[in-house]
């Protein structure tokens, strides 16, 4: 599988280590997006929507 688990975002203030246990357990990686705090779908919507039409594309089938 070629998709995108989820994104968190760098100045999120939540800590990232039970993402990446849920990435490390679903073999998918995991996206980081940068300049955005806890709302990454609000601050960053387009950044966001990149990434989740990824996901989609990669985990569908053709």
């Amino acid at each position: 599988m070629n998709a995108e688990l989820g994104a968190q975002a760098r100045a999120d203030p939540r800590p990232l280590a039970a993402l990446e246990s849920l990435a490390r357990r679903l073999p998918l990686p995991l996206t980081r997006i940068e300049d955005a705090g806890h709302e990454p779908w609000l601050e960053r919507p387009d950044t966001v929507r990149t990434h989740l039409r990824r996901f989609v594309q990669n985990t569908l089938p053709p």
